[in-house]
């Protein structure tokens, strides 16, 4: 990469970031499987007895229910990562607690986040995918500003657009990179999937969950880190956009 890039060694920098925040990651994965757990838990208490239609039922509400808190816990846990990211940063320390309750905090506007870059990065793939691409791109900061500023969705997305511009290049190649390195890590995790299908086959369905949550979960934390480190490179550039850009919701630094 360019030594004169905003992004010069940011790779090292999430590796970093990874490392004295390994213990707060953990707990956040092991936190991230709880839905599962639950999940697990009313299943095997409904399938103990009872009418076929009525288990068969109860089986399908557990695994909705499941679903939907998998989706709540797992936006929560991947947005606190993304603040421990930020808060050791901008202060050098680790504080997992004020990181979920930062998190916590904003969740009904990081839901609704989602909710915008899925429906934008839809629509981009919907046409000829490259679109859907550079969508993705362009969004991929939002979540960081949301956590770090006192903005809207809608000016998380629009600030993120803005930033992003002028070094749309860097941050696809950085994107790049990480994305061999996914691959790396996916191969690497093999085993812990394969271990926790095992235990599902062999009736250990709650460690069946534990592993199976944490595996999933932490696959995330890579790249909830690097767009963690990305915005912080470009953090100083957010006094320079356009007033438009800002948005009415942006509060102090």
């Amino acid at each position: 990469m360019d030594p004169n890039s905003p992004f010069e060694n940011v790779i090292g920098d999430t590796w970093a970031s990874f490392r004295s925040n390994a213990a707060g990651i953990l707990l956040l994965c092991l936190l991230a499987s709880t839905p599962l757990i639950a999940a697990t838990v009313w299943e095997i208490n409904v399938s103990d007895g009872g009418a076929l239609q009525e288990i068969t039922r109860s089986l399908v509400a557990a695994k909705l229910a499941g679903m939907a808190a998998q989706l709540i816990v797992g936006t929560l846990v991947t947005a606190a990562v993304t603040s421990l990211s930020l808060i050791e940063a901008q202060r050098g320390v680790t504080d997992i607690g004020e990181a979920l309750r930062a998190a916590a905090t904003k969740l009904p506007r990081l839901a609704v986040l989602s909710i915008v870059q899925f429906l934008v990065v839809f629509v981009g793939m919907l046409m000829l995918v490259i679109p859907g691409i550079i969508a993705a791109l362009r969004l991929s900061l939002a979540a960081p500003i949301l956590m770090d500023r006192d903005v809207t969705p809608i000016d998380a997305c629009r600030q993120s657009w803005s930033l992003t511009r002028p070094h749309w290049a860097g941050l696809a190649w950085l994107y790049f990179i990480a994305f061999l390195l996914g691959v790396v890590g996916t191969l690497v995790s093999f085993p812990l999937l394969m271990a926790g299908g095992a235990l599902g086959i062999n009736g250990h369905y709650l460690a069946a969950s534990v592993v199976g949550g944490v595996s999933s979960t932490i696959l995330m934390v890579p790249g909830c880190l690097l767009c963690a480190n990305a915005y912080m490179r470009l953090r100083g550039q957010m006094a320079f956009l356009h007033p438009s850009d800002v948005g009415a919701g942006e509060g102090a630094e």
